[in-house]
């Protein structure tokens, strides 16, 4: 699946209700990996995955910043700032800024991780 435009925010398309990949379930039989829908996350997350003791697994970093919704999404969505805030307050999620620090440290290990891999040795030209 590729929404490109989709998953980030605009104010001429605020919404980013996009399909993502719960990283926590297991692929399915076929390969595949779980799907759910981002603003369904949390639901998903309390549904699925919270324990006995009410306390969720560890979240991958990736799975945090894929269904993230920033407050100006949710501002340009109609959601009143106090009510995102109680929310993010009550349920312990980050702000944006935290979101961002994780999207940043991410990006940063991906490019070192990139940057260790070997290289191939050039093909020589035959003569």
């Amino acid at each position: 699946m590729v929404y490109g435009a989709g998953t980030k925010f605009a104010k001429s398309r605020p919404c980013t209700n996009v399909p993502i990949h719960c990283q926590i379930f297991p692929r399915n039989p076929s390969g595949h990996p779980h799907t759910i829908i981002k603003y369904n996350a949390t639901y998903h997350l309390a549904a699925e995955h919270l324990s006995e003791d009410n306390e969720y697994p560890g979240i991958p970093p990736e799975l945090l910043v894929e269904l993230f919704v920033t407050s100006e999404e949710e501002r340009t969505m109609g959601v009143a700032d106090i009510a995102t805030t109680d929310w993010r307050e009550l349920h312990a999620i980050p702000d944006s800024d935290a979101v961002e620090e994780v999207r940043e440290t991410l990006k940063r290990s991906r490019a070192e991780s990139s940057g260790q891999m070997e290289k191939r040795p050039a093909k020589s030209k035959r003569h």
